[in-house]
């Protein structure tokens, strides 16, 4: 039986770079039948990146190009646009994956679910030095999709965009990624995927690797009024519990480095959180922060 095509989107912006570890191992996948599409969007670097995608010669590569900045959402949703395959996976531009990763997915893939794979971490410092560790993170089979993504005081990476594979048509029936979001377009993809009555698949292996960059200039742009965006839109579809989790392991830590805790702080009186269990939620987190890889 002939391999469905597989369709991978790439969104990058000013990464031409550090993108080519994560577009080497797409190409080099186990599962033969692959497009990438990589969205630049309106990178100062664009030149960089179209001189190597050219480099590469490989037909299975396609190279688009906003003529605006827009975000990390419209990129994704433009290359689902142009994808010709009936399903779709995504990566984002400094991770990168296993050679089996697809095949292993694609193996497991039903109609009306998601699959998704577990991570590694690739921990850079500012000199660039690596450490690598595993993330074992909960997962449950009747487990809803809130409850992955926030049950617990402590950051998943068992639903991060570069561990999803999922059917073209599954992705177009809640209208893709929301493209006024700046920030947790993943977990909007992801709930709204639940509330149209779709199932979470794992491939109980470490297929994924999540490079997590320490840059004190990310920091500084990151801003809690994306995270509030977000909320006004889905704290309905969350539990108390899932949402004190989510203000905690989400936005405590960016809202220190980037400076704006006394807006985190406000942000959590306007949820109602009991002071007491707060703080609670605080020291379990932060003591998972230390103890737990």
């Amino acid at each position: 039986m002939p391999q469905k095509l597989v369709s991978v989107i790439m969104p990058v912006f000013n990464d031409s770079e550090i993108c080519k570890k994560g577009i080497f191992s797409v190409l080099n996948q186990t599962y033969h039948n692959i497009e990438l599409i990589i969205v630049d969007d309106n990178s100062e670097d664009f030149l960089s990146l179209n001189s190597y995608v050219s480099s590469l010669n490989d037909s299975r590569v396609t190279l688009l190009k906003h003529e605006e900045n827009k975000n990390a959402a419209t990129a994704r949703n433009t290359g689902a646009k142009n994808a010709k395959g009936e399903i779709l996976s995504f990566i984002d531009s400094d991770d990168y994956w296993a050679p089996t990763k697809i095949e292993r997915q694609v193996e497991v893939l039903k109609n009306k679910s998601v699959v998704c794979c577990r991570s590694y971490v690739d921990q850079l410092s500012e000199t660039g030095a690596s450490n690598i560790y595993k993330k074992n993170d909960y997962y449950a089979p009747q487990a809803t999709i809130s409850n992955l993504l926030f049950g617990r005081p402590k950051n998943s990476l068992l639903l991060q965009t570069s561990t999803l594979l999922l059917n073209k048509r599954d992705f177009f029936s809640i209208g893709g990624f929301n493209e006024d979001l700046r920030r947790h377009q993943d977990y909007q993809l992801l709930l709204d995927l639940q509330m149209n009555g779709l199932n979470i698949l794992l491939v109980d292996d470490w297929l994924s690797y999540y490079v997590k960059r320490n840059s004190r200039k990310t920091a500084l742009r990151w801003h809690i009024s994306y995270s509030e965006i977000f909320l006004s839109l889905y704290k309905s579809k969350l539990t108390n519990d899932e949402l004190y989790n989510f203000l905690v392991c989400q936005l405590l830590w960016p809202s220190i480095k980037a400076r704006c805790f006394k807006r985190w702080l406000t942000l959590s009186y306007q949820y109602q959180v009991p002071a007491i269990y707060l703080a609670l939620k605080v020291t379990h987190y932060l003591w998972n922060k230390i103890t737990d890889k």
